[in-house]
């Protein structure tokens, strides 16, 4: 089935950074810089967690020698996912009702990762258009 504004695998972030859940805060957020990404998922034979730099930063709060916390001390779990087949609108309203800006994208295993900024870019484009259209009636209404 096609989907106006797309699926989840139109827009989600792919290959997936992954750590384990006794992995440093410290050694966590180099791994996030240096891949340039705001996420990783939380792993060990399963999914355990999702980590954001935004649960990093919280962890040099709440933790009293944070840099050699285990990441598993601020990962958010239990994950909320979505599958990639599903339409953006379905993952836009997952994202809206859990107040969250990152949902963990699986199938038969972890896929990939789907984030608010993801949906955004993917919508550019067609809100641009639709804009043109606007646009170019209301200056030709006129006519």
């Amino acid at each position: 089935m096609t989907h106006i504004l797309g699926t989840v695998s139109d827009a989600m972030s792919s290959p997936v950074i992954t750590v384990p859940p006794d992995r440093s805060l410290a050694d966590a957020a180099d791994r996030l810089l240096d891949e340039g990404v705001g996420s990783a998922v939380v792993t060990t034979e399963r999914l355990e967690g999702i980590v954001t730099k935004t649960d990093l930063l919280a962890g040099h709060t709440v933790c009293e020698t944070p840099t050699g916390e285990p990441v598993s001390r601020v990962m958010s779990s239990p994950v909320v996912t979505v599958q990639p087949d599903q339409p953006l609108s379905a993952a836009a309203r997952r994202l809206d009702e859990n107040g969250i800006k990152h949902l963990v994208v699986v199938e038969e295993g972890v896929e990939g990762v789907l984030t608010t900024t993801d949906i955004l870019n993917q919508l550019a484009p067609t809100t641009t258009k639709l804009v043109d259209q606007v646009t170019a009636g209301v200056d030709g209404a006129g006519d």
